[in-house]
């Protein structure tokens, strides 16, 4: 069963009287993984459906509220679309807590300055996130030039990380806080939408303190999606700008042979740094990112494990530089 409509006005909560959509809303939010587990803890072990709607629709809301284009909840034209996608299961908590509010907010940038193409203006053509992302693709040099500039001059200024390369190709890194990863994701060359680095900080701290993540740059590149690479050995993720389906170790093997020994040869040489740096190092709650730092040895057997093409792929004979930490 698809819903077809709900009623547009935020709070949309307020307008959903329906049983049935409450109860596919609530079995949608059960099933995603992603969704905020102290949310489903306050809501107690057997929630009602009506409770779990208006958490959902709570989130949303703040989410909206926050976007890097400013406040996007007033029209309550997302809000309904949204809900209707997770009535749907054509979305989870990760795809609109990271890249997929700060992709509503560049349509909605685009579509009040007259930018977007005819075809491109209604919203309800778009059955998934994914779908509005990719067509945004089309509008990467509007959207750029629409980014808040003081935004990513506050991530310069406060972004910690460790580059590991930086030569005549690469740039490599490890961020250390969410600063580096929004840097990383707006600041130069192609656009990135890895959620670590969108406007939703949680994301990175979520992804850091499971292990730890490796920001790749091109600088050999022109601009397309496989100028920038994030890695995440603890979640066996690699995945290039937009995150498609070419987003595999194969890939990253192909187009950087040797690039990931290189890369594990630098944090076996940085072992001490990035152990302290790791651990001294806050959460959002004040804690450190990881306890006892990251462990090099064990980050460098996560990575052969997680991307075995190219790790064992031939090294080019060109040596990385040294890096420093970027506090």
């Amino acid at each position: 069963m698809k819903i077809a409509h709900i009623i547009k006005e935020a709070n949309v909560y307020k307008k959903i009287n329906d049983p049935k959509l409450k109860k596919m809303i609530a079995l949608a939010v059960h099933h995603d993984r992603s969704f905020p587990k102290e949310v489903l803890v306050k809501l107690g072990r057997n929630p009602s459906d009506d409770n779990v709607v208006k958490a959902l629709s709570d989130l949303i809301d703040s989410r909206l509220r926050d976007s890097m284009y400013g406040d996007l909840s007033g029209p309550g034209k997302f809000d309904d679309w949204l809900m209707r996608l997770y009535a749907n299961n054509s979305l989870n908590w990760e795809d609109l807590s990271g890249e997929g509010v700060d992709m509503l907010g560049a349509y909605n940038a685009l579509l009040k300055r007259k930018l977007l193409k005819s075809t491109d203006t209604d919203l309800n053509q778009y059955k998934t996130i994914r779908q509005l992302i990719n067509r945004m693709q089309y509008y990467n040099a509007e959207i750029s030039r629409l980014k808040d500039e003081e935004r990513i001059n506050a991530a310069k200024k406060n972004k910690k990380e460790i580059v590991l390369i930086d030569d005549d190709r690469y740039w490599v890194s490890i961020p250390l806080n969410y600063g580096a990863c929004y840097f990383f994701n707006n600041a130069a060359g192609v656009t990135a939408r890895f959620c670590t680095g969108s406007s939703d900080s949680t994301w990175f701290h979520r992804y850091a303190t499971q292990g730890m993540m490796i920001d790749v740059f091109d600088k050999s590149n022109g601009g397309n999606k496989f100028q920038k690479w994030q890695l995440h050995a603890a979640t066996r993720q690699i995945k290039d700008a937009v995150q498609d389906y070419e987003s595999r170790d194969e890939t990253f093997a192909k187009i950087n042979p040797g690039l990931l020994k290189q890369i594990t040869d630098a944090i076996a040489q940085k072992a001490d740094l990035i152990k302290n740096a790791s651990s001294e190092t806050k959460t959002l709650d004040g804690r450190p990112l990881v306890r006892d730092g990251y462990n090099a040895t064990d980050e460098i057997k996560k990575l052969a494990n997680a991307f075995p093409l190219s790790y064992n792929s031939v090294a080019p004979t060109s040596e990385p530089s040294q890096g420093t930490i970027d506090a």
